[in-house]
């Protein structure tokens, strides 16, 4: 069985394939449960002309690699990447460093637990403190500055239109002026 097309394409010699669930796009190509069904033990599959890297072979569960709700990749729970950019965060050498990972790590998980925000505020706040955590890497930066000052404006519109009992805007008040003090946006 041979197929090509000028950006992705699966080619297997020597025998034919069964193959379920393939899922190609953005130059990327995941397969499950594939398996060759000629005993032949010489035979090649080739993926060829995809044209970038392929994000993940797997055979079994392939949670994780296309999805809409996926921690730490490409879709709507962002949890995973605003864990990783903190973590990376975490590792730097800058002194504000480990007090801005313990503020954004507390504002991440009132964001991920607050009952009155949407799904929608959910992911906009936590792309922001993803955007804080980011710029935290180089804090006096002027444009990571410009950055911390962006994502600290939609906060705190987010915080505006909760109820005054909601988790967030309780920390918020406490959190998000620490926070700014920390890139001396006082």
């Amino acid at each position: 069985m041979s197929s090509n097309s000028e950006n992705q394409g699966i080619q297997v010699t020597g025998g034919h394939f069964w193959a379920d669930n393939v899922a190609s796009g953005n130059n990327t190509m995941a397969i499950k449960n594939m398996s060759n069904t000629n005993q032949d033990k010489s035979s090649n599959i080739k993926f060829g002309n995809v044209g970038g890297d392929i994000g993940a072979f797997a055979s079994g569960d392939i949670t994780g690699v296309a999805g809409k709700n996926i921690t730490g990749a490409a879709g709507r729970d962002i949890s995973g990447t605003v864990t990783s950019s903190i973590g990376q965060l975490a590792d730097s050498d800058i002194p504000e460093a480990p007090k801005l990972v313990e503020l954004l790590t507390q504002l991440q998980e009132v964001i991920e637990s607050d009952a009155n925000l949407s799904d929608e505020d959910k992911t906009e706040a936590l792309e922001q403190v993803k955007a804080l955590a980011e710029a935290g890497k180089k804090p006096q930066e002027g444009t990571m500055q410009k950055t911390a000052k962006t994502a600290i404006r939609i906060l705190k519109g987010i915080i505006s239109d909760l109820p005054a009992v909601a988790t967030l805007a309780e920390a918020g008040k406490t959190l998000i002026p620490m926070i700014a003090g920390l890139f001396n946006l006082g």
